[in-house]
This record gives structure tokens, sequence and C-alpha cells, in this order.
């Protein structure tokens, strides 16, 4: 679903098994929302009072975990959590929305959005390969040899690793 919708690293599955891993609780709740038999949103949430939730996002994710079908718009999934499955829920704090990702809802009766920060955005022209082979000698020779660094320690294993068991490959 990620891929569907930018293929964002920081939300792939890896990335949010190490997040959880190293900042997780145990008290996440993945809430997944479908249509017949297709996925077609995931949450990932956290309790933050009796009756408030928000997205899961320690301060190395720059976004809130969590991915939908660009078909639908946020608000109304985040009615469908409130009334559903959070039960006496009165709040839903979806945290860091991306603008390229997610359409900015309409403040209204029930809900609201305020900015907080700018996220950062490169535009490149062409693919990313071309993109790539337009930087300095240097620093891709500086990548490829951390590269093969992380790889001779097997960093595969413990990205997809789980002590909850949840979030497995």
């Amino acid at each position: 679903m990620n891929g569907r919708r930018g293929g964002l690293p920081f939300l792939g599955s890896n990335a949010i098994a190490a997040a959880l891993d190293s900042f997780g609780t145990g008290r996440e709740r993945l809430l997944v929302g479908r249509q017949g038999q297709e996925i077609v949103a995931m949450f990932l949430l956290v309790r933050t009072s009796a009756a408030g939730w928000q997205t899961f996002q320690p301060s190395q994710l720059p976004l809130g975990a969590w991915v939908a079908d660009d078909k639908l718009p946020l608000l109304d999934l985040a009615r469908s959590l409130v009334r559903g499955p959070l039960g006496s829920c009165l709040l839903l704090s979806v945290t860091q929305i991306d603008p390229l990702h997610a359409a900015r809802p309409p403040d209204n009766a029930d809900g609201q959005s305020s900015d907080y920060i700018r996220t950062a955005w490169t535009e490149i022209q062409g693919s990313f390969a071309e993109y790539w082979n337009q930087r300095g000698k240097n620093l891709r020779q500086n990548m490829r040899k951390q590269r093969n660094r992380l790889q001779r320690g097997s960093p595969e294993s413990f990205a997809s690793s789980s002590s909850r068991g949840t979030w497995r490959r």
C-alpha cells in the first residue's frame, strides 16, 4: 500500500518494524481498513489519554505511521476510526501529514488541521538513477562503501525482526 502512494522508505514495513523495536512500548495498535477483501488503509496508533489517540511517530519518523488508498479522503478515514474500532475516542490526531501524499482536509465541525512544520522535499527531473549519477564521484563512492559495510553487518535481519512478533516479513 505504501508503494502505491509514493513508496516512502520510512513508512515501509522494515522501517516501521525497526521504529517499533526501538521506540515502541507495546501499546501500539495496528488498525487495518478493508473494502471487501482489499486492504485500503492502515493506521498505527497509540493511546494518548482515556479518550485520545494519535499516529505512532517517534521523533525519527518524519510523518505519522499510516497509509491509505489515495482515493479515500483522510477525514473520512478518521471519522471511520473514531466511530468504529477506537470506541470512546474524542480526539484522533493524525500527525505530520505530507501534502504531497494526502490532501489537507478542510476544517469543519468534527475535524481541524493545523500547520506544524514544512516537510522537506527535493524535486528531481528524470529517474533517481539519473539524479544519483549527477552527484559527485566521492559522494557516490562513500555511499557505496557504507552500503557494503552495512551489508556485511547483515542489517536486513535486524530491520525485519521484531521482539513483539508483529511486522514479520
